[in-house]
């Protein structure tokens, strides 16, 4: 049969590879893709508000999700206090099993999820970024992550560059917001980007 329309979820790299087979054959392409999600948290957000709601749609799915925030860019006059409450949030986290109504977060869906994360952990540490929560699989059966909250991640770091696919956020100060839309359009990946404001 001729396959009229062809649709993927998954990486970048085999979406970029269906894309141009479709072309060739002059099919029809829908393609949901990886992302790298910014949000700027501007000096007049209502932190409260936009840490609550940055922490709810990252975890919940463990961050399994490619329209889920990865690269918080915040005010540099409330960067400290976001990072407490950021923080914080992630720390009241429960982590369980999916089946258990009390659960908030559960595991990542392989090992290599798992290996990956690590990966992009240790590569920020090692250039010199801080690590805030977590940053290291669960000790307990299954693939289990913490939420984990990395900040001052050098530019070349892996996870400024590559998707996390996990509940890792790195948060970096902002002096201008022309500065914060520069650095959030800075990655290869596009599909969502949030800010947080009461001016607009």
């Amino acid at each position: 049969p001729i396959v009229r329309t062809l649709s993927f979820t998954g990486s970048t790299a085999v979406g970029k590879q269906l894309a141009k087979l479709a072309a060739e054959n002059l099919q029809r392409c829908v393609l949901e893709l990886g992302g790298h999600c910014p949000v700027i948290v501007c000096e007049d957000a209502d932190l409260e508000t936009a840490a609550k709601a940055i922490a709810d749609y990252k975890f919940e799915c463990a961050g399994q999700s490619c329209n889920a925030p990865s690269r918080i860019l915040v005010a540099r006059p409330v960067y400290h206090q976001f990072v407490s409450r950021m923080a914080n949030l992630a720390k009241a986290i429960r982590i369980g099993a999916p089946d258990d109504p009390a659960t908030e977060m559960g595991p990542m869906a392989n090992g290599r999820r798992i290996e990956a994360l690590q990966r992009l952990t240790e590569d920020a540490v090692e250039r010199g970024a801080r690590l805030e929560i977590g940053g290291r699989r669960l000790d307990r059966p299954g693939f289990y992550w913490p939420p984990t909250i990395l900040t001052d991640v050098p530019s070349g770091s892996a996870i400024l560059r590559e998707e996390p696919f996990g509940p890792i956020l790195t948060i970096s100060p902002f002096d201008s917001i022309e500065e914060a839309i520069e650095e959030a359009n800075d990655t290869d990946y596009g599909l969502a980007s949030y800010v947080f404001t009461s001016s607009a």
